[in-house]
């Protein structure tokens, strides 16, 4: 997700979001806010009804450019529990699990919305997480989701909550039926709730007690004991380790181009990589898709995913 806000409100932008997010950006301009405003509530309506590719309970890399200011990133993602030790996976005789309660790290997405509600948005937590509870309460079911739900069912079935949140009733929802995800809608408007009784102390300290609240506090304990009960490693002393931090993020020029992506904590400098190895190309002359252009556009990623993956 990147955020650049420069000066006057068409120029504002906000891109890597889902065109179901756009609306939401613009409510939160024409509300006052700013491009970090209307980035922040579309991240968290995205974690709602995205949960094919992304989620509340998930992780979430962030670029923000502010007027006349460097690229900066927040680095949102939880670290892995301390019980997921190396010996511990050997003992199972398996990697890692992909999916399910082992595969949990620390969700770092409310915290990196709460760094950049803190350093460079204007709203409060309320305001920008609104169009999300409305969606948690319900939103139409798309085909994708839908499709998803279904190829995925061997991963959440055994789960009784998982269960029972995408297969209603027992049946998989289809596109067009009103999804509705009440638990995590009341986890938000507690959230919120916990904002609105410490707004007193003034809008930085109101967003830090919804941080401890989450990872410090209650619903720390909450997610932590249902995450054990479920066979997973995720305790309250990782959950309040975890802090989001600004970051400055790996960039390169590509012939005059500044591109900027997050650090090596995920997999944007592949595509930094690719590039520098494409620079050294006349791709131009190639013939765009043409069969040796795309070639050599596959040889550079190739390389620079396997790079990645060494």
């Amino acid at each position: 997700f990147f955020f650049q806000a420069e000066d006057g409100i068409r120029d504002y932008k906000v891109t890597g979001v889902q065109t179901c997010a756009l609306p939401i950006c613009m409510r939160m301009l024409h509300r006052g806010g700013n491009a970090v405003d209307a980035g922040v509530a579309s991240v968290l309506a995205g974690s709602v009804i995205e949960f094919s590719h992304f989620a509340f309970g998930g992780e979430v890399p962030v670029l923000i450019r502010m007027a006349n200011k460097p690229v900066v990133s927040i680095a949102g993602q939880g670290q892995a529990p301390q019980l997921a030790t190396r010996e511990l996976f050997e003992k199972r005789g398996g990697p890692i699990p992909s999916t399910g309660p082992l595969a949990a790290t620390v969700p770092g997405v409310l915290d990196a919305m709460i760094v950049a509600l803190e350093n460079y948005g204007t709203m409060t937590l309320a305001e920008v997480m609104q169009p999300a509870i409305e969606l948690a309460d319900a939103f139409p079911m798309d085909e994708l989701r839908a499709s998803y739900i279904h190829n995925t069912r061997p991963a959440y079935e055994n789960f009784p909550a998982s269960r029972a949140l995408f297969l209603p009733n027992g049946q998989e929802p289809k596109p067009g039926d009103i999804f509705v995800q009440k638990d995590l809608a009341r986890t938000l408007r507690e959230l919120v709730s916990v904002e609105k009784k410490n707004a007193s102390r003034g809008r930085l300290k109101a967003l830090e007690s919804v941080r401890d609240y989450f990872y410090r506090g209650p619903l720390a304990k909450r997610y932590c004991d249902a995450i054990e009960q479920a066979g997973g490693l995720m305790r309250p002393a990782d959950m309040a380790a975890f802090r989001a931090e600004i970051d400055q993020p790996t960039k390169i020029s590509f012939h005059g181009y500044e591109v900027y992506k997050v650090g090596f904590w995920a997999q944007g400098p592949v595509m930094l990589q690719a590039l520098n190895i494409l620079e050294n190309f006349d791709l131009k002359s190639m013939g765009y898709n043409s069969a040796r252009y795309l070639h050599t556009l596959y040889q550079a990623m190739n390389l620079a995913f396997a790079d990645r993956d060494f």
